[in-house]
């Protein structure tokens, strides 16, 4: 099962074949854990299910490129993942039916507006190199990558 700590190293070994060392490379920000603003906003960038240290899918945010991903922003594709808990007040949330075993919050990366197509790079690569349980049985599926293929390097 792929951890948080492998998100991370993953994510930052990305950013170093892909960023412009001029300026520091774009985080994963602290896990929203279904109380108070989720900070999805209105930018493109990768977000990721999590339980406890595990991460079980990877996603993506474009907001910029036309068709699948059209008018998709973090904060848009996130929300497909939880809902108000009736009966309470105000930013109290749960993840919605089809994810209530399996997570218990959710993880973003923004990346700035002039960069969202590295998002789509970012989601690809962490998947390859992760194959988090959510994302590797939808590929088994669609033959996006092969099961039996050896992790990037």
């Amino acid at each position: 099962m792929a951890m948080l700590e492998q998100l991370s190293k993953a994510t930052s070994d990305f950013f170093d074949r892909h960023w412009d060392l001029s300026e520091l490379p774009p985080i994963w920000n602290p896990p929203w854990r279904f109380q108070g603003e989720n900070h999805g906003q209105d930018a493109p960038g990768c977000y990721a299910l999590i339980h406890g240290e595990n991460v079980h899918y990877i996603g993506v945010a474009t907001r910029h490129v036309e068709g699948r991903y059209a008018g998709s922003s973090l904060g848009a594709r996130i929300a497909n993942y939880w809902e108000r808990v009736p009966g309470t007040p105000a930013g109290i949330y749960r993840p919605v039916s089809r994810w209530t075993d399996k997570i218990d919050g959710i993880i973003m990366i923004r990346l700035p507006e002039s960069r969202w197509y590295l998002a789509l790079a970012l989601e690809g690569y962490l998947i390859a190199e992760l194959r988090p349980s959510e994302n590797v049985s939808g590929m088994k599926r669609t033959n996006q990558i092969p099961v039996d293929a050896p992790p990037a390097t």
